[in-house]
């Protein structure tokens, strides 16, 4: 962030709650669940600071939505990140669509990455209002990008 050799970070795992089956989040009690969110917002909102003071054009984008069905509590790390990465939900996700649509920081560097399932998939969510990036990614592992669906575009937004 100091030295300006990347023009953000991506933090997987962030946001309202855990989504992965292996973290078991509906045993957990609320205490727990009200601390781990707690933790996130935290966290977003001092890197927040941070770039804030040392460089407004770093781009923070978390790989989860701050949402928690339908509990506000996790609403609040929105404003600290540019924005989300949205990864491996359909088209036709009438919830997922609006939550593109969010506002998020009020640094003017806004950003909703999309990972679909497939290049069908991605098609569909470019044109879904919000959306600034997406991708298909068929193979779990990760193992190397995919050749981009759509060409890449100048977001106007960095120098």
């Amino acid at each position: 962030m100091r030295e300006g050799k990347v023009d953000g970070v991506f933090l997987d795992v962030v946001g309202g709650q855990l989504w992965t089956s292996l973290a078991n989040w509906n045993s957990w009690s609320q205490s727990e669940k009200n601390a781990w969110t707690d933790g996130n917002i935290d966290l977003v909102k001092r890197l927040d600071a941070k770039r804030r003071a040392i460089n407004p054009f770093f781009i923070i984008v978390n790989n989860n939505v701050w949402s928690r069905n339908g509990d506000t509590r996790a609403a609040g790390g929105e404003r600290y990140v540019d924005g989300i990465g949205l990864e491996h939900h359909k088209a036709s996700s009438a919830w997922h669509k609006r939550y593109a649509g969010r506002t998020f920081s009020n640094l003017g560097q806004r950003r909703v990455i999309v990972i679909a399932n497939s290049t069908s998939d991605a098609l569909l969510w470019a044109k879904v209002p919000g959306v600034t990036h997406v991708s298909n990614q068929t193979s779990a592992q990760y193992k190397y990008p995919n050749i981009p669906v759509l060409p890449f575009s100048y977001r106007g937004d960095r120098d």
